[in-house]
């Protein structure tokens, strides 16, 4: 009967349970899971398998289909669980190509901004370089000047030197023109003083003299201004003692014309 068994899946019927467990430790992930089910299934092939043997050969056909078609679900059953974990771990290694990606991308940006500026770095260092050769190419005349600045500094150290001892010479003669010069310089201060203090005696009278003058000047001023009031008031005098005289000329007329005498003049009756 084992010899006979010559369809798809029959091989599964001469492994043993730890077997199956092993073959399928790569399709159905938990342990006990693939236990059971290998379990079950060879039981139920097993049993079949013994059922066959005690039946006539008419139903052996019949049992070795439905075997076939339980052994082709259960490889059925098999490889969708092959293609679900095959599908994930697809998804998985997707998940890690993306990660993958975006750390290349990452690392693509950090190349760029590194060679971007390695280049400015290079661009400053050949404009540093190209000004150390000017500064060295520019040596050879700064040794030349500071060799002439030290000529021209000795030489006025030199200069300095005679011209030191002249001005030395200088002050020497004019100390001494200067302290024969002093006693001449203290008399004159000394006369000096003397006529500066006449001089303020001469301010201080001249002061009371224009103190006396401005009063006087202030007395000559209400003098005058009580002269042009006395003026004033002589002027208005005389207005009115022309009034009167006129008006007493007019009553003359008035008298004459009813006395029938001339009348006298205003100047006659002024006097």
């Amino acid at each position: 009967m084992e010899s006979s068994l010559c369809f798809p899946g029959a091989s599964l019927l001469l492994l043993s349970c730890e077997q199956l467990v092993t073959v399928t430790a790569g399709i159905v992930p938990d342990r006990s899971l693939r236990r059971s089910w290998c379990g079950n299934g060879l039981s139920r092939l097993r049993s079949r398998r013994s059922g066959c043997r005690l039946q006539e050969r008419g139903s052996e056909t019949k049992v070795r289909g439905q075997l076939v078609v339980q052994i082709i679900l259960s490889d059925y059953f098999i490889y969708i669980c092959r293609i679900k974990n095959l599908t994930v771990e697809l998804k998985n290694k997707q998940d890690e190509l993306k990660t993958v990606k975006e750390d290349l991308r990452y690392f693509q940006e950090e190349k760029e901004a590194a060679y971007k500026q390695s280049q400015v770095l290079r661009n400053t260092l050949e404009h540093h370089c190209s000004t150390l050769n000017k500064a060295v190419s520019l040596f050879p005349f700064i040794r030349s000047e500071l060799d002439s600045i030290k000529e021209v500094i000795s030489s006025n150290l030199e200069n300095w030197a005679a011209v030191k001892e002249e001005i030395f010479l200088q002050i020497k003669t004019v100390s001494k023109e200067a302290l024969t010069e002093i006693p001449k310089l203290n008399q004159r201060l000394a006369k000096s003083q003397r006529e500066n203090e006449c001089l303020q005696e001469k301010v201080k009278h001249l002061t009371l003299v224009a103190d006396m003058v401005e009063l006087k000047t202030q007395q000559l001023q209400t003098s005058l201004q009580q002269g042009n009031e006395l003026q004033s008031r002589c002027r208005e005098l005389q207005k009115e003692t022309l009034g009167i005289a006129q008006a007493d000329s007019i009553t003359q007329k008035k008298i004459a014309k009813v006395t029938g005498s001339k009348p006298a003049r205003a100047s006659q009756i002024l006097r």
